[in-house]
């Protein structure tokens, strides 16, 4: 069921994914910003050039991932009605129990993350961060604009 729930809203999901998110998508390899980092350095050090590479590091956001403003954030980009209403009936009392030394562990309630296996897991994922890929776009693309001043001015003395 979430398989066909992923295929209907995919054309959704690929339209408003941000440039810079390169992993768990289809046909895009995370080895390809791998490559552009590396071009960078090439540039940088051919032309003497100092290089300030700035990372985000989203290891763990799977599990911090809180579901109410995935459910805001999946109505916004357009997934509505029944769609988003089975959505929210997957994340709406989650509850989770721990295999361990053969048994399981009490249910206990989830209020945040995202589900562990699931189909649409890394596409929730996606939905979820996506509005952060493009608001650090937009303060890169102020700051580099402000180094570039910076430089020409330096370049200039």
């Amino acid at each position: 069921m979430e398989k066909l729930h992923l295929n209907d809203n995919s054309t959704i999901i690929n339209k408003i994914q941000n440039y810079l998110q390169r992993g768990f998508t289809a046909g895009i390899s995370p080895i390809f910003a791998a490559i552009i980092i590396t071009e960078l350095f090439a540039e940088a050090k051919d032309n003497k050039l100092l290089l300030i590479l700035a990372l985000l590091d989203a290891q763990k956001a799977f599990d911090k991932l809180w579901h109410s403003s995935l459910l805001r954030k999946s109505y916004q980009i357009g997934i509505e009605g029944d769609k988003w209403l089975m959505l929210k009936a997957w994340y709406n009392e989650l509850v989770s129990q721990v295999k361990w030394s053969g048994g399981l562990s009490r249910p206990f309630p989830e209020k945040q993350g995202v589900r562990q296996g699931g189909v649409w897991s890394p596409t929730a994922y996606k939905i979820f961060i996506n509005p952060s890929w493009t608001f650090y776009k937009k303060k890169w693309t102020r700051m580099l604009h402000w180094v570039n001043l910076l430089w020409d001015s330096y370049c200039r003395r």
